[in-house]
């Protein structure tokens, strides 16, 4: 099955390549990069406790040419060992501004297409074309689990391509079945030709404005080429993960581990929950600290993206302990990755307070935050609480001057502009050291 997989893959990068010049009046706008082979990706197969097959997903984008088609590179299907097909439903919409309302609406074409096995080339042809505009399609599954041959078997299955983004989510937004975050897949678009296929893809216009700007995901260990170890969280395991510092000007928007596995679990209480904390320096004094985020994922489904969204709270300046538990009976867990990820940079793991040489395949997605402040953000800045200990004292100057004379500390700069030129300077360190020292000194 892998090397049948394997070879599937590769050849289904070749032909997509092929498929750049294979049209003579007609283009194909790809979302993601041709050069790079595409792999397993988003699972559609997931049922509610009747046994119907509940899973979709979608994607909005906005096309500057007239459309014809979308294309897929590969989907993969089957029911169990003795039968390899599933069927999907494809569906089209004009695009509105808000994907609930757009998908609402009656559905611009809709076919229903029976995928016998793992298919190469899959195209969806309109019969028509579309003008240009913004448009969002939704994949679903429709064979319910019933139609499974082995009552031991996963159930019937589709999988969509996974793939190198070459769009941000400003170009293509993706969403899914509930509790499933946003777990992207590659396709491309068939149009008219009357741009260039760089061109094709604008900027979505939607009815809510986005206050991240630059939002970005970056790869930060590596799952290891050819291996498939995973780790299942346990029980009574924290398991954590320290950041780097954020950057200057952004926030950690997210939080993902790639393709997290729950061992095949159909009871629905694979759920994880989520503790976040400014770095103390050190573990047990970090977790006694109030937490700045909590937040729940239930009914975690197999092999998805498990993605713990910040909003705008992890902000720049500081480290942040993301501490993840399992909350009920059901398995979940991560694939592990490579230590020598060039990506690992300062990221630290730690396993019920110990540090661990457990690598998780996991991605961060970092934004520039240009919305309003939330109102209850916990994160208030104490200003001249260097280390974010939340209390003043000499360790803070220290750390200050060390900061000051370019030693490679952790430092919190929103807490050390004490006089409120937004520049952390010489005499910001002067002004706290006359405060720790008794001076009638008032920051900001």
């Amino acid at each position: 099955m892998k090397k049948l997989l394997a070879v599937l893959l590769a050849v289904s990068m070749i032909l997509s390549v092929c498929l750049i010049g294979s049209f003579a009046d007609e283009g194909l706008a790809f979302s993601y990069d041709t050069g790079v082979a595409t792999g397993v990706g988003y699972w559609l197969s997931q049922f509610d406790s009747d046994g119907n097959c509940v899973g979709n997903v979608d994607a909005t984008f906005n096309a500057a040419a007239p459309i014809t088609g979308i294309y897929l590179p590969v989907i993969f299907a089957g029911k169990s060992a003795d039968e390899a097909d599933a069927t999907v439903r494809f569906e089209i919409f004009a695009f509105d501004g808000d994907a609930d309302s757009s998908v609402a609406a009656a559905p611009l074409f809709s076919e229903d297409r029976n995928i016998d096995g793992d298919t190469l080339n899959v195209e969806f042809r309109f019969g028509k074309t579309l003008p240009a505009g913004q448009y969002i399609f939704r994949i679903a599954q429709i064979t319910p689990y019933a139609e499974t041959l082995n009552p031991n078997a996963p159930g019937p299955y589709t999988v969509l391509p996974s793939g190198v983004a070459a769009y941000g989510p400003s170009y293509i937004k993706f969403g899914s079945t509930k509790n499933v975050l946003g777990s992207d897949f590659v396709f491309g678009v068939f149009y008219d030709g009357s741009v260039a296929a760089s061109e094709f893809f604008k900027s979505i216009e939607t009815s809510t404005p986005s206050y991240f700007i630059e939002d970005v995901e970056t790869t930060i260990i590596a799952r290891v080429d050819g291996a498939y170890d995973p780790h299942q969280i346990g029980k009574d395991e924290e398991f954590a993960i320290l950041t780097e510092q954020v950057p200057a000007g952004k926030v950690i928007k997210e939080f993902t581990f790639k393709q997290s596995p729950t061992w095949s679990n159909k009871n629905h209480d694979s759920d994880a929950g989520v503790d976040v904390y400014v770095w103390k320096g050190d573990y047990d004094t970090t977790i006694a600290s109030s937490p700045v985020f909590s937040d729940e994922v239930l009914d975690h489904i197999d092999n998805q993206d498990l993605k713990f969204d910040f909003g705008a709270k992890l902000k720049a300046g500081r480290r942040y302990l993301i501490v993840i538990t399992r909350i009920n009976e059901g398995a979940i867990g991560f694939w592990q990755g490579t230590e020598n990820s060039i990506e690992r940079g300062d990221w630290e793991f730690f396993v019920n307070g110990d540090e661990a040489e457990l690598y998780p395949y996991c991605a961060l997605r970092t934004a520039e935050y240009t919305g309003p402040e939330d109102p209850d953000d916990e994160t208030d800045v104490l200003l001249g609480d260097a280390d974010g200990d939340g209390e003043l004292s000499d360790w803070d100057a220290i750390s200050f001057e060390r900061y000051l004379a370019g030693w490679s500390v952790d430092v919190d700069l929103d807490a050390l502009d004490l006089d409120g030129d937004s520049e952390v300077s010489d005499w910001d360190a002067i002004m706290l050291a006359r405060y720790l020292a008794g001076w009638d000194v008032t920051f900001g």
